[in-house]
């Protein structure tokens, strides 16, 4: 980088010292040397994803029945007794739980995929079934997102909905979990998003769909809003959906 200025230092030289013979100013000829020693500003680029990207889902809802799993998890309901409590095991360790109890676990529940798991029990009427609901933290790591057409409609064994999204992405920065960079304002003073294969351009208040990979085996569905669009800054809000295959 030294070498570099240095040369258009000596260049720029050479270039003033024969307008100091011509009817030149010497403050426009200063002009000319800073312009032309000074750094080009840098073009937005992308920014890396990152070694992870996190989704959280506050709703999360599964139904057991004996002998069943949480899904993608090492929590299972083995049966109910007869004093209102269920025999659980929690990776392979027996608990008893009444309704209300707490239902938490941490692991990996898919390849490049770790799930955390507070959920609470509720008894079903009339039925040994238990109810597991509450929270649940998803982390991808190593994304390495690639867009797909939106009417595309994943299958895979686990799914996480009700994700709640509120980003606020700087000019020259990537939308989480995207390929898409927002490069500024354009004319019409929509924003103007690079990376994309679709329209690049969207008002405040428009809706903003997106459906990619983020892994082979994970999918993620963007269905959000441009909150506020500035110069500086995006504000998207609104849902996440993920598609997990284990």
């Amino acid at each position: 980088m030294l070498s570099q200025r240095l040369t258009r230092i000596f260049t720029t030289l050479a270039l003033i010292f024969p307008l100091l013979a011509c009817n030149i100013s010497a403050t426009d000829v200063l002009d000319i040397a800073e312009l032309a020693v000074s750094e080009p500003a840098p073009l937005p680029s992308p920014t890396p994803q990152g070694d992870i990207i996190i989704f959280q889902t506050l709703n999360y809802s599964h139904t057991l029945v004996e002998g069943g799993f949480v899904p993608g998890t090492r929590m299972q309901y083995i049966s109910a007794n007869d004093n209102s409590t269920y025999r659980v095991q929690i990776n392979g360790r027996e608990a008893t739980k009444r309704p209300s109890d707490s239902l938490a676990w941490k692991g990996i529940i898919a390849p490049g995929v770790v799930g955390e798991y507070d959920l609470r029990l509720t008894s079903a009427f009339l039925t040994n079934d238990l109810a597991a609901l509450g929270e649940v933290t998803i982390y991808v790591l190593n994304p390495a997102p690639t867009q797909l057409p939106n009417n595309t409609s994943p299958i895979a064994p686990l799914s996480f909905e009700t994700i709640i999204v509120d980003y606020i992405v700087p000019v020259g920065h990537t939308i989480p979990g995207t390929t898409l960079t927002y490069i500024g304002i354009a004319e019409n003073g929509s924003a103007e998003l690079a990376g994309t294969t679709g329209h690049p351009f969207y008002q405040q208040g428009d809706s903003f769909l997106w459906t990619g990979y983020l892994r082979d085996n994970v999918t993620l569905r963007y269905e959000l809003n441009f909150n506020n669009v500035t110069a500086e800054t995006i504000q998207l809000t609104g849902t996440a959906k993920l598609w997990v295959s284990n």
